[in-house]
């Protein structure tokens, strides 16, 4: 999937727009919202990412990602 943060948000945002990610986890917060937590594709220290280590992985909302192109990639 591609990251793309609505507008407005903090420098992280800016910084993540465009990237490539993987999602780690699905997760719904107190007020039942969902939330992604990703690792970024081009981390080296992506692994971290899966235990849980602060850092390297990101959260973002259903609504800020967009399907990655595989068959555009595959070529």
């Amino acid at each position: 999937m591609v990251l793309w943060p609505r507008s407005g948000g903090d420098i992280m945002d800016l910084a993540l727009k465009g990237k490539v990610a993987f999602v780690e986890a699905i997760e719904q917060d107190y007020e039942e919202r969902i939330h992604l937590s990703v690792t970024l594709e081009d981390d080296p220290g992506r692994d971290l990412g899966d235990a849980h280590i602060l850092g390297h992985r990101f959260f973002f909302s259903l609504d800020e990602v967009v399907p990655l192109d595989t068959e555009a990639t595959d070529a």
